[in-house]
């Protein structure tokens, strides 16, 4: 594993894991879900990660604004920042492995961030875990996690963000995918916010069963998912 932090400034952090073996020529960029989700979700992603290099994939895991060890003020972040935050991913992974061809593993709302890269970006295959196609759906399963302020501001699983990034997430919706391959994962609880077949994408059901609502830490063990995740990368 190669951790640096990145971009221009270097306040971007991410995990390569370089490929093993011959290699595909061929990237795979992994997008975390926010707020305590990422916590839960650590150990499968860290998998993922390993398993795709085993698969000859140069894998990016990256921490975005505000969140993780990024270095940027989790206040002064907006979904822009955090939609660059993948561009810039992108463009580091592609660097390290000399390789144009990427795709991207998306958890929860980092598939929805992600499918929105993919309508300026050339991304060859997205893969959600348990996607969000909603930002609305976030905040309503973080509820009782969130801390309200006076000043808009509120704070959620230990961030203090500002009121302005709630307004932006209440707004954002995938409704278009274009030309990109999209599958997802889910789980038994898994709910979509919006009919996946709309926007082409096929549905894979894994046997794992948790709520996300709910800080279950059998997240740890998502043997299921994270199989089903990597073999969609074959």
């Amino acid at each position: 594993m190669l951790p640096a932090f990145y971009g221009d400034p270097p306040t971007s952090f991410g995990i390569i894991h370089p490929h093993e073996g011959a290699g595909r020529s061929h990237c795979l960029v992994i997008c975390q879900p926010l707020f305590g989700e990422a916590i839960c979700a650590h150990w499968a992603l860290r998998q993922i990660a390993q398993r795709a290099s085993t698969q000859g994939y140069d894998v990016l895991r990256f921490d975005l604004s505000g969140t993780g060890n990024s270095m940027v003020d989790p206040a002064s972040v907006s979904v822009t920042d955090w939609l660059a935050d993948i561009e810039c991913a992108i463009d580091h992974v592609r660097q390290h492995s000399g390789s144009e061809h990427v795709s991207i593993v998306g958890a929860r709302l980092g598939f929805a961030l992600a499918a929105m890269v993919s309508l300026r970006r050339d991304i060859e295959m997205l893969i959600g875990w348990d996607p969000l196609l909603d930002g609305h759906t976030l905040l309503k399963d973080r509820e009782t996690d969130i801390e309200h302020h006076a000043d808009g501001s509120f704070d959620c699983n230990g961030y203090t963000l500002s009121g302005q990034i709630a307004e932006e997430l209440r707004g954002l919706k995938v409704r278009r995918l274009d030309s990109v391959r999209a599958n997802a994962v889910t789980t038994s609880s898994h709910t979509w916010d919006h009919p996946p077949a709309q926007l082409g994408i096929d549905v894979i059901e894994s046997g794992d069963v948790w709520t996300w609502s709910e800080p279950i830490y059998s997240l740890f063990y998502a043997h299921d998912s994270v199989r089903l995740v990597c073999e969609q990368l074959s």
